[in-house]
């Protein structure tokens, strides 16, 4: 089971902290955000992708903050790969190397 929140190649800057998670909420109504800042390209500015886990429904958010890094072939995901898979025959694939994740999309994956 794996989250696809922008398959691609992210190369962290040395002394960051690329991947920031947090949980918010009381139990059984938490969330647990993950946030990743790191660019796709040594010198360019860091994207900012965020996915949410919902304790209470299942559903996941996976929020496009920032998603241009100053260079038109890579950015809004244009190399990269979004969507959520269960096993090969269980997916959903929303973008594949295509400018489809722009600054503020937000997907929701509803829990069946």
């Amino acid at each position: 089971n794996t989250i696809f929140a922008y398959w691609h190649d992210l190369r962290p800057v040395s002394g960051s902290i690329p991947v920031r998670y947090q949980t918010s909420g009381v139990s059984p109504s938490r969330a647990f955000e993950v946030q990743w800042l790191a660019p796709y390209l040594v010198g360019a500015p860091p994207l900012d992708v965020r996915v949410v886990l919902y304790e209470t429904t299942g559903d996941i958010d996976v929020c496009y903050a920032d998603t241009i890094g100053n260079n038109t072939s890579y950015d809004n995901g244009s190399y990269a790969g979004s969507g959520i898979q269960g096993s090969t025959a269980n997916y959903i694939q929303y973008s594949h190397q295509t400018a489809s994740l722009t600054e503020g999309l937000v997907l929701r994956y509803v829990h069946p």
